[in-house]
């Protein structure tokens, strides 16, 4: 058999996909809140595969009948950037630095990632916002209540 393929082609890689670093942060958020709250990586079906992937990525209270709170979503091609996510005015209005976001109709943001440089600090970043630890406090509160 001829092999067709190119010398230099890849066999293994150490780039970290979005998705990957997104269930890393949901599961530093389970520890951090002894599994009272979980986060968790959804990837959503809405989206057409030739063009990229789609994850919304979720606040979860277990004991409140397992209640969602979708912080954001974000959307990239195959190679992974640029990436963009999505949050509501209320975790844009938040950010330090809104120089990266677009305002959308709907009261939503949209911030474009277009290395893993920028990816960390705008998932940093909706991470920090007193909005993000708002939720997060009040699905705390009622879950040990």
């Amino acid at each position: 058999m001829i092999d067709l393929w190119p010398e230099d082609m890849p066999s293994h890689t150490t780039v970290k996909p979005p998705v990957t670093i997104l269930r890393e942060q949901a599961s530093l958020l389970d520890s951090k809140t002894l599994n009272i709250v979980e986060a968790k990586v959804k990837r959503c079906d809405d989206i057409d595969y030739r063009n990229g992937f789609k994850y919304r990525f979720l606040i979860i209270a277990p004991a409140l009948n397992n209640y969602q709170y979708s912080l954001f979503y974000l959307t990239h091609p195959i190679e992974f950037y640029p990436t963009t996510f999505y949050a509501d005015k209320h975790i844009t209005d938040g950010l330090p630095d809104k120089s990266l976001m677009t305002e959308l109709p709907d009261n939503v943001g949209k911030l474009i990632a277009n290395d893993i440089d920028e990816f960390n600090n705008i998932l940093k970043a909706i991470l920090a916002t007193d909005r993000t630890k708002r939720v997060i406090e009040a699905v705390l509160a009622q879950s040990v209540e």
